[in-house]
């Protein structure tokens, strides 16, 4: 019985691994456990999913270093990776993250946590300054935990 879940398991994670890189475009590049990691397109930098099981919560992370706020696209991308992983609706998704996406803004470190029913979102929005590099435009970076 053990391997029969096991198995039934890898192959939910391997089927949403390849509907992330036919929704996206993104790259798929590794999985470690539960674990899967892509290379995104611009503005999207990175995707990590956690397919979840025993002792975690399902997951997305989106992150960018290209753009120091959120571009619209961002953000609706953002929103139809998380409907695709976690099946969070994406306008849902959209409308925290400019939520969490301002709580950052005004947070001294540029991180902040957003609650909402049936998920968590985390934040982190690093604006460029005149000390870091010429080029670095700053970053952001969502995670969101599909709660039970």
């Amino acid at each position: 019985m053990f391997v029969s879940a096991t198995c039934s398991y890898a192959d939910e994670c391997d089927a949403l691994a390849a509907k992330i890189v036919a929704t996206t475009g993104a790259d798929f590049d590794r999985r470690v456990n539960q674990n899967i990691h892509f290379t995104g397109k611009t503005p999207i930098d990175a995707i990590s999913i956690d397919c979840g099981g025993p002792g975690s919560k399902k997951s997305v992370g989106v992150f960018s270093n290209k753009t120091s706020l959120p571009q619209s696209i961002f953000i609706d991308v953002t929103g139809t990776i998380s409907e695709v992983s976690l099946g969070i609706s994406a306008s849902k998704i959209k409308s925290s993250a400019l939520k969490c996406q301002q709580l950052a803004l005004r947070d001294k470190d540029g991180d902040a946590e957003f609650d909402e029913r049936g998920y968590q979102m985390t934040c982190t929005v690093r604006q460029a300054s005149r000390g870091l590099q010429r080029g670095d435009q700053g970053s952001i970076g969502f995670v969101i935990y599909k709660m039970p």
